[in-house]
């Protein structure tokens, strides 16, 4: 059981130490549980919603409720909490004890190292992969984007699809940056790029 406000990478590392496993994928994903199953947060194949088995929930009006697994829909970067007016409080893991654990979690660990930009400030991926073609970050990187940057916010040179603060960034910035790599995408590729993050009171 894990309140909404912990660290998602956190809870993978340490239950991964106790070999707990089902959560070794979240170590690095920068966002809270609430957030991880808000957004269905998922990497290396692995989504949030697998390892579910109960969600604590204040509705807007008060109520407080809990959502089991099978009550609740979720598809990639989707959840039905998306179209609720309410909180997400906790959240209870179904885990599986599992000797191997703490050694996957440490391989996911260095091979994000090794490709994504985890020691500087990011939101993690900025967009969604397009359905049966090259990913978001491989479409970035073909229309030559890598290192483009408008105020403080620059697309990484070491993942396309991240978007890093390099100092001082606004959320102007980013915005401009995203709505820059968007248009020269659909441009060069005729493939729109749909935002993976969500952007609160903006257009995206």
């Amino acid at each position: 059981l894990a309140g909404a406000g912990v660290s998602f990478s956190l809870l993978g590392i340490q239950t991964a130490r106790r070999n707990l496993s089902g959560l070794e994928f979240a170590s690095g994903i920068p966002a809270t549980v609430g957030g991880a199953v808000f957004m269905n947060a998922g990497a290396n194949g692995r989504e949030t919603c697998e390892a579910l088995h109960e969600v604590s929930y204040v509705h807007a009006d008060g109520r407080i409720q809990t959502f089991s697994r099978p009550e609740l829909q979720f598809s990639y970067r989707h959840s039905p909490f998306q179209k609720m007016s309410g909180v997400i409080v906790s959240v209870l893991f179904r885990l599986v004890s599992q000797e191997g654990a703490r050694l996957k979690q440490l391989q996911i660990v260095e091979h994000r190292m090794q490709t994504q930009p985890l020691r500087e400030k990011s939101a993690g991926c900025i967009f969604r992969n397009p359905e049966g073609g090259m990913s978001a970050g491989a479409l970035i990187d073909r229309c030559g984007l890598k290192g483009v940057q408008i105020g403080g916010a620059k697309v990484s040179e070491i993942h396309a699809n991240f978007i890093v603060n390099v100092g001082g960034a606004s959320s102007r910035d980013v915005e401009e940056l995203i709505s820059l790599i968007q248009s020269r995408v659909q441009e060069r590729t005729g493939v729109f790029l749909r935002p993976e993050v969500r952007v609160i009171d903006g257009s995206l």
